[in-house]
């Protein structure tokens, strides 16, 4: 089951308005000027930006396949065994990861380890991989997922 990352508007808007609206004016006032080195420096640095936003941004999904999840941003691929997954539970965290959106889900990894993902439809992501878990519960308000043997129930 393939989940499309979810694209805050704030976010969206300053990825794929705001940086390339920059380097486009840099581009005109570098026409504008009689110097053409400046004008291959804009250019370059405008290339330089989208190539990078490509072969890092799309596409951008998360698979939840028989084998584990893959996170899947651009060029780069990560495969995590849904047995080496610790918890899951939703974040708001900012650090940089593979996701466009701040409703995110920290998925604990254990041994210092973890990575924030934004599938666009989160609490089916999450009840989708409590099936694939067998070793982790679906808390009461249907938004993490914890050990077993954390669960209140089980004590």
């Amino acid at each position: 089951m393939i989940y499309k990352s979810k694209v805050d508007l704030w976010i969206g808007t300053l990825i794929f308005a705001v940086v390339p609206m920059v380097s486009l004016y840099a581009i005109f006032e570098a026409f504008q000027s009689s110097g053409s080195s400046n004008i291959y420096v804009s250019i370059g640095c405008f290339a330089l930006y989208i190539i990078t936003l490509f072969a890092l941004i799309f596409p951008l999904n998360y698979t939840l396949s028989e084998q584990g999840l893959e996170i899947r941003h651009g060029l780069i691929r990560r495969h995590i065994k849904y047995t080496s997954i610790c918890g899951v539970t939703p974040s708001s965290n900012p650090l940089s990861s593979p996701a466009l959106s701040l409703k995110r889900l920290h998925i604990d990894l254990g041994a210092y380890s973890s990575v924030l993902i934004s599938p666009e439809r989160r609490e089916e992501f999450v009840q989708q991989l409590d099936l694939r878990c067998s070793h982790l519960h679906l808390s009461d308000d249907q938004q993490k997922l914890v050990r077993i043997s954390e669960h209140p129930t089980d004590q």
